[in-house]
C-alpha cells in the first residue's frame, strides 16, 4: 500500500533540478524528509535521471551524510556516529557491507536512503538475509521521461554546457534520439565536442551535420 503525505510543489529544487510527472512523486517525497514515517527508503531511477543530484540536495538540505557505494573505501558501520545516510549507486555497494549498514541504522533508529539505477529484483544479493532487508525498503521510482521533460532536459544539459539552442534544433535532435536519460546526455555531450571549434550555438544545420557523422 502506497503510503500518502500532505505535499505541495516543492520549492526544494528549484534551478537545480527539473520537476515533472516522471520524477513529481520522488521530489515530492524528498521535500518532506523530515516527515517520513519510514527510516528505510529506496530510490530507483534510469540512468542520468538525477538520481544524484537529489542525492546531493538531500545531503545539503537536511545535512545528511552522503556515501558512494561505488567507493574504493567506505566506512565500517560500526564507525558511523548515530546519523543519518545516504547511500548513491547502493546496487554497486558490497553486500557484506550494506547488511551491517541497514543493521547499524535500525538499531540507531537512523533513517537510511538508497538511490539505485538497478530495480532490486535484479540485484546480484550475496546473502537472502541482504535481500530480505533491502526488499523490506520503501520504493520509490523516477519514470521515463514524458515528452515535456525531455524538452526542458535537453535545454538544460545544453545551457549547461554554455549552448544556446534553437527550439528547431532540440526538436529534430530529439526525434532522432531514443527517448532515455542517458541516450540525451550522450547526445548533449557529443554534440558540445562537435560545436568545441564552432560558435557555441546550436542550430538546425548543425544538428542534421551530426547526426549524419553519427
Amino acid at each position: 500500500m502506497q503510503l500518502l503525505l500532505p505535499l505541495d510543489h516543492p520549492k526544494l529544487y528549484e534551478n537545480e533540478l527539473i520537476y515533472g510527472q516522471a520524477n513529481g512523486d520522488v521530489c515530492d517525497w524528498l521535500a518532506r524528509y523530515e516527515e517520513w514515517p519510514l527510516l528505510q527508503m529506496l530510490i530507483v531511477g534510469p540512468e542520468k535521471s538525477g538520481k544524484s543530484t537529489l542525492a546531493r540536495i538531500l545531503s545539503c538540505t537536511y545535512h545528511v551524510r552522503i556515501l558512494n557505494g561505488s567507493a574504493a573505501h567506505l566506512p565500517s558501520p560500526s564507525t558511523l556516529e548515530k546519523q543519518e545516510i545516504i547511500i548513491d549507486d547502493a546496487d554497486k555497494a558490497p553486500g557484506e557491507w550494506l547488511f551491517h549498514l541497514i543493521n547499524h541504522q535500525y538499531l540507531a533508529l537512523k533513517k537510511v536512503t538508497f538511490f539505485s539505477s538497478t530495480p532490486v529484483n535484479q540485484w546480484a544479493f550475496s546473502t537472502n538475509d541482504l535481500a530480505s532487508r533491502v526488499r523490506a525498503f520503501y520504493p520509490l521510482m523516477i519514470d521515463e521521461m514524458d515528452e515535456a521533460l525531455r524538452i526542458s532536459l535537453a535545454h538544460k544539459f545544453f545551457l549547461g554546457r554554455g549552448i544556446s539552442v534553437d527550439r528547431a534544433a532540440v526538436d529534430y535532435l530529439l526525434a532522432r534520439i531514443d527517448r532515455r536519460y542517458a541516450a540525451l546526455f550522450e547526445a548533449v555531450e557529443k554534440l558540445d565536442h562537435f560545436l568545441l571549434n564552432k560558435q557555441k550555438k546550436l542550430t538546425l544545420p548543425q544538428v542534421r551535420d551530426f547526426l549524419s557523422l553519427s
